[in-house]
């Protein structure tokens, strides 16, 4: 019953969102997926396309899950500027079942840095295989991330999974 009164909510909560948003250009950066996993961004529409701090960003695409039962799939910002926290607001993450699938994902953004479209644990953790996605100079930037940690593997030494290898500020104007 509680699922049925929550539906509308979120129904509400994703037009508002959206709301004033415009297709806008963007490059796919690196990636990287355990075998059977993947994410296809399909659709980007933001309030400008800058992708600039205050600006909302919504994402659609597909998704095929086979590595695990369940996951969620979230877009967040690779901070490189800030505390590297950040709170999950509503539309920023979507609970998914092992399969294939749609998505949609909305954030605003808070901080500098690169977004991206994230598998993760569903009880917590670090992600487990993505895809980044911005401005084709952003992306030129970072063309030459590894993302080795989605699969498991270390880390260079003095990195954490949400610390870049260079640091590229947004905005960037330029597509």
């Amino acid at each position: 019953m509680k699922a049925i009164a929550i539906a509308p909510l979120l129904l509400l909560f994703t037009l508002v969102a959206n709301a004033g948003l415009r297709d806008v250009g963007y490059k796919i950066g690196p990636q990287l997926f355990r075998d059977g996993d993947s994410i296809k961004i399909k659709e980007v529409k933001a309030s400008s396309s800058s992708f600039e701090i205050g600006e909302t960003v919504t994402v659609r695409g597909t998704y095929t899950l086979e590595s695990h039962p369940d996951a969620k799939i979230s877009i967040f910002v690779t901070q490189t500027e800030g505390d590297r926290k950040s709170e999950i607001l509503p539309g920023q993450q979507l609970s998914i079942k092992k399969g294939n699938g749609e998505f949609e994902l909305s954030i605003k953004i808070r901080h500098e840095g690169y977004l991206h479209v994230t598998f993760y644990p569903t009880d917590g953790g670090s992600g487990f295989g993505g895809v980044y996605f911005g401005k084709s100079k952003q992306m030129k930037e970072i063309e030459d991330w590894t993302l080795n940690w989605y699969l498991g593997e270390p880390l260079p030494e003095g990195r954490s999974d949400s610390t870049p290898v260079i640091s590229l500020k947004l905005p960037i104007s330029e597509a």
